[in-house]
């Protein structure tokens, strides 16, 4: 089983700053989640479905502007292992169980001009 690194960036104007929380913003675990989910799948090319999420720990607060790095393995039952580091530390990991056996992503549809 391969382990895979992504980078990932919390960019300061994300959204999610603005509530969470005023005056000490940090990255909702939630985010976290659907950024690892993003990434493993733009990284895969292909959709992975999460289905359950078995484990998930949120270790460390992660302030607007960090550079993250996205570790990451599936196994031959599409389980997924992740883990997330901001400068060496762990902030997050977990593992899910991907519902997809389809190889590729659909293509995306024509835009009429």
């Amino acid at each position: 089983m391969h382990e895979h690194t992504l980078e990932l960036f919390a960019h300061a104007d994300h959204p999610a700053f603005a509530g969470h929380f005023p005056g000490m913003p940090i990255v909702p675990g939630v985010v976290l989640l659907d950024w690892a989910v993003a990434a493993i799948e733009a990284a895969q090319g292909r959709a992975l479905f999460p289905g359950q999420l078995s484990v998930a720990k949120f270790l460390m607060p992660v302030p607007p502007g960090a550079q993250l790095f996205l570790h990451y393995r599936i196994d031959a039952t599409n389980k997924i292992t992740f883990r997330i580091e901001f400068e060496t530390r762990l902030v997050a990991s977990g593992v899910f169980l991907s519902h997809n056996t389809v190889s590729k992503l659909p293509p995306a549809p024509e835009q009429s001009a």
